[in-house]
């Protein structure tokens, strides 16, 4: 899915209600998005227009919020995982965020 400005005031609206899509669960249910990103920055970042001329920079942010784990590319593409999926992309991705924790605990 990709974020869709014209339907959401702020991209991190656009990510709470389709994060609460994809578990079945209402969006009050879900864990503070804060206690896992800045809000803040990912509104900057999703919003942030390059201008005309400029090199664009493809980025992708990738974190664990409660049980999914969530991508969030610069084209606005959104996909969410179940962190109990088997899928070897995920252990990877879970792996990665475990030593980038330990580095910074």
């Amino acid at each position: 899915m990709e974020y869709d400005d014209s339907k959401y005031s702020e991209p991190v609206d656009f990510l709470i209600i389709e994060a609460a899509d994809f578990l079945s669960e209402d969006p009050a249910d879900l864990p503070p998005l804060i206690e896992y990103i800045d809000p803040d920055a990912l509104n900057t970042l999703l919003t942030h227009n390059t201008p005309e001329g400029a090199d664009v920079v493809d980025w992708a942010v990738e974190f664990r919020w409660g049980e999914i784990l969530v991508s969030v590319t610069s084209t606005g593409k959104v996909e969410f995982i179940h962190s109990e999926s088997e899928d070897p992309e995920l252990s990877q991705f879970l792996e990665q965020s475990a030593g980038l924790q330990s580095l910074s605990d």
